[in-house]
């Protein structure tokens, strides 16, 4: 974003900036709004920054932005982040003295933007940017399959050439967005930002500041159900993503879900495999390559027209998912063949099914531990199953934030699970999971163990050649470092 005095007035009326302060007590005192000589600087230089909230990281060029967490204060790094390259910083008025500008030059052409709360005024900052472009931005939401849609449109982007800003990793909270927003300029012809939510109201507030008008829903599950309520009501606040999507916009949704048919409206596109939706696919194959790994071949119809369709693995949710970005990029003007070759280049996302080999070439490990719930554990478990392998383990884990459904959450899995054919062995982490899966194991081995490391032990003794492993649960039960110990360094 650039940086100037108009957009501090319409954004943060009770800012006040310092540029090149000299002393502790000019910023420390500062008060009121942008005016004078201090704006008229501000406006000569034209700063373009990226918000950072991570002195780490930072990069020359960016605007670090103190915030003030549960576990440490912003404002003990500022100098850390301006030493890297930051044009300057946004603090709080009432966290100025924790600066020590003792050091010669560490403020020299630097901007201290003094404001009551610096979350808030990160989020503002944005919202006044975001207003400045009237390309289109597209707001990614659903409860299974938003990060991974979000980057296979990336991927599409760069076959099509097509300038673009799309988030970073899942980044879709308020303060992420507005991560997100900063880096948008006048070199793009759209935005893709995901929007995530889990409690009543979260989308209000990142609609609200993304005003998104295309707008995607992915699916709707039981997910957070703790806290979002049942699943009407889910539905109720996943489609708040549509509210500022003008007529000339698009909302796309999923045609195959019974519970989204009352969202259509006559800019609305569907994907899904059922008859009648915009975006679908056919014909549709499981297979293996020449170095046998999984592919699905396929067709795709968009809107009337085929094509060939290529994914890797065997993954439901990630072609379900190839539709949504099919018909996301269809819309903003890309090609099939373009469509096409992104989907096939792109890169499974990390924690969301990516698969990594081995050491020793015992096999495959499928990272899949960034979150779970019924669903997606569901079809994570099918994938399992379809694709070849000797031995095939299943690492899971209790399901959190179920709220009324724990336990039939927990019995949808194991059911799930006394389905499938070929897998030999399920290590579990969580009372609720292990009781349902020995209801329906058929067979199944089942481990119970209290903690990633000695689900970690347990899987590596049960390892032979050409295994795979399957590891899917909440991000917090640590099923990462099961990842990391066990593949190819």
């Amino acid at each position: 974003m650039v940086l100037s005095s108009s957009l501090l007035r319409e954004a943060a009326p009770e800012a006040g900036v310092v540029v090149s302060p000299s002393s502790l007590d000019e910023i420390v005192q500062l008060k009121g709004v942008v005016s004078g000589e201090d704006a008229a600087r501000l406006d000569l230089q034209k700063i373009e920054c990226e918000i950072s909230i991570d002195s780490r990281t930072t990069k020359p060029g960016n605007i670090f932005v103190a915030l003030c967490g549960e576990c440490h204060n912003g404002h003990h790094f500022v100098k850390e982040a301006l030493s890297y390259g930051a044009v300057g910083a946004i603090i709080a008025g009432s966290e100025a003295s924790v600066l020590d500008i003792s050091s010669p030059g560490v403020l020299q052409n630097k901007i201290i933007v003094v404001v009551p709360e610096t979350g808030l005024a990160c989020v503002d900052l944005a919202r006044a940017w975001r207003e400045t472009f009237g390309y289109p931005i597209v707001g990614m939401t659903g409860s299974v399959g938003k990060t991974t849609t979000k980057e296979m449109i990336k991927y599409i982007f760069a076959r099509a050439e097509l300038p673009s800003c799309v988030s970073n990793a899942n980044q879709n909270t308020p303060l992420g967005a507005s991560i997100n927003l900063s880096r948008l300029n006048s070199t793009h012809r759209c935005g893709v930002f995901e929007l995530g939510i889990s409690h009543k109201g979260d989308m209000d507030e990142l609609v609200d500041l993304v005003r998104p008008t295309v707008a995607v829903l992915t699916c709707v599950t039981n997910a957070h159900n703790e806290w979002l309520g049942s699943l009407q009501e889910i539905v109720h606040e996943k489609s708040k993503v549509f509210r500022h999507v003008p007529s000339d916009g698009a909302r796309i949704i999923n045609g195959d879900q019974p519970e989204l048919k009352n969202l259509k409206t006559k800019n609305t596109i569907t994907f899904g495999f059922s008859k009648g939706c915009d975006v679908t696919a056919t014909e549709i194959k499981k297979c293996v390559d020449e170095n046998n790994e999984p592919v699905t071949t396929g067709v795709f119809r968009v809107h009337g027209n085929y094509v060939p369709l290529k994914l890797r693995g065997h993954h439901d949710g990630v072609l379900l998912n190839s539709l949504a970005a099919a018909a996301t990029a269809n819309y903003l003007g890309c090609s099939n063949n373009d469509i096409v070759a992104g989907l096939w280049d792109f890169k499974t996302v990390q924690g969301r099914g990516a698969v990594k080999k081995i050491a020793d070439g015992l096999g495959f490990v499928i990272d899949d531990c960034y979150n779970a719930h019924a669903l997606s554990v569901c079809a994570a478990l099918r994938s399992l199953d379809s694709i070849p392998g000797k031995r095939k383990i299943a690492v899971l884990g209790d399901l959190y934030e179920q709220g009324y459904r724990t336990y039939e959450a927990h019995h949808e899995v194991a059911q799930c699970l006394g389905s499938t054919k070929s897998i030999s062995h399920v290590i579990i982490l969580g009372d609720a999971m292990t009781e349902a899966a020995r209801k329906f194991s058929c067979g199944t081995k089942i481990f119970s163990v209290a903690s990633w490391q000695e689900a970690l032990q347990r899987t590596k003794a049960l390892l032979v050649s050409d295994s795979r492993v399957l590891l899917k649960a909440s991000g917090r039960l640590g099923l990462t470092n099961i990842v990391n110990a066990l593949i190819e360094k």
